[in-house]
């Protein structure tokens, strides 16, 4: 368990135009960086259980986190190790499949892993701390 982490959540809107909020989470806490990007109905809070987004043919993105992957940058989920404030790419492992749980309690939240990264290793654990909302340029 990492605590004392700093967890920044930011709401995107629905930027899928399905009718749910795209919600992106940061933890971070020294060099380790925790990235979870959901879908859920609230405006107001991430809070609840996600599952991974598989891509199945009509599938819904409620109540789904979405896997790493790499485009410009990563999108998705990610656990990674900064150096300098930056991600350089030596030590990082996508959040691939399982379930995700996001917890908030006011001013504070935790993150819970039950998953596994794309080559099956599990990634399992929790990261709590400090819980702010960001602003969506």
């Amino acid at each position: 368990a990492i605590e004392g982490a700093t967890i920044t959540a930011t709401n995107y809107g629905d930027t899928l135009e399905n009718g749910l909020q795209n919600w992106y989470i940061e933890a971070v806490k020294g060099n380790d960086l925790f990235m979870l990007e959901i879908f859920t109905t609230s405006t107001e809070s991430p809070a609840g259980i996600y599952s991974h987004f598989s891509g199945s043919t009509g599938e819904s993105y409620e109540k789904k986190f979405i896997p790493g992957l790499i485009g410009e940058g990563l999108i998705g989920s990610w656990y990674a190790k900064l150096t300098g404030g930056t991600i350089k790419g030596d030590v990082m492992a996508p959040i691939f499949e399982g379930i995700v749980q996001v917890v908030v309690d006011g001013d504070t939240a935790k993150l819970n892993y039950s998953a596994k990264d794309d080559a099956g290793n599990k990634v399992e654990g929790s990261v709590s701390g400090s819980y702010a909302v960001g602003t969506a340029e």
